[in-house]
């Protein structure tokens, strides 16, 4: 029996170069491939010549590296996997993993909102935004002047300092009532602005919940933050509401 003829030099060479191409053309499509995984948080901020930790998670997650877009002045660095925080539920879930990696702003970066793209070996996750800003409002002193259970109306001003005196005579203004597990939110709530000089002011805030058949009862949580003209928002202030019926 004749043994097997060998293949060619030219006929080896086509037949690694296809094997090549598959192996590229299968790379690639892994590489498009969308992952279900996302930051915590939701359009987390950055301060201008600072570093902050920010997480991801998602099942099964592997995180290699974080692509910013557009990426001058920002560099990604301490990339590890570590604990889910034990007050979200989403990262508890079974087969997620959470890591955590630093974002550090250089002093010549320009403000804004800048794309983030998470990926590992599998793909990569959908497009998510942080923010980058020049200062963060801060937010004190909540004062409840009233409350109307049938309604979860809640009427209150709170005191805001604002280093570079951005705020805007219409800030955004997001409000969260929790009452037993249920709550509601608003980033409409009426609300006026007091300014006592350039970077101190009073903001009279009015929220209800109009909701057929929803009221607030007893000790209720409220959470508060404050957004400036230039998109830096504050950080949540919080306290506990009484409502009474």
């Amino acid at each position: 029996m004749d043994k097997p003829k060998s293949l060619s030099i030219p006929c080896l060479f086509i037949f690694l170069l296809l094997q090549l191409t598959i192996l590229s053309g299968t790379a690639q499509a892994q590489k498009g491939k969308k992952i279900d995984a996302m930051l915590a948080g939701y359009k987390p901020q950055v301060l201008v010549g600072q570093s902050t930790e920010l997480k991801a998670f998602g099942k099964n997650l592997i995180l290699q590296s974080v692509e910013i877009n557009p990426s001058d002045g920002i560099s990604v660095r301490d990339i590890k996997e570590t604990t889910p925080d034990p007050n979200n539920r989403r990262q508890q879930e079974k087969g997620t993993k959470v890591w955590s990696f630093t974002i550090f702003v250089e002093k010549t970066a320009q403000s804004g909102e800048r794309s983030v793209v998470l990926v590992t070996p599998e793909g990569h996750s959908e497009q998510e935004i942080i923010r980058i800003v020049t200062h963060i409002p801060i937010i004190t002193g909540i004062e409840i002047l009233s409350t109307e259970s049938s309604s979860c109306k809640i009427e209150f001003t709170l005191s805001v300092f604002d280093e570079a005196g951005d705020l805007g005579a219409k800030p955004d203004i997001t409000v969260w009532v929790e009452c037993g597990g249920a709550g509601f939110g608003s980033i409409k709530a009426a609300k006026s602005v007091v300014k006592k000089d350039a970077i101190n002011s009073t903001v009279h805030v009015v929220i209800s919940n109009v909701t057929p058949g929803s009221y607030c009862t007893g000790m209720c949580n409220l959470r508060v933050s404050i957004e400036g003209a230039t998109g830096c928002e504050s950080d949540y202030l919080k306290t506990q509401v009484e409502f009474k019926r």
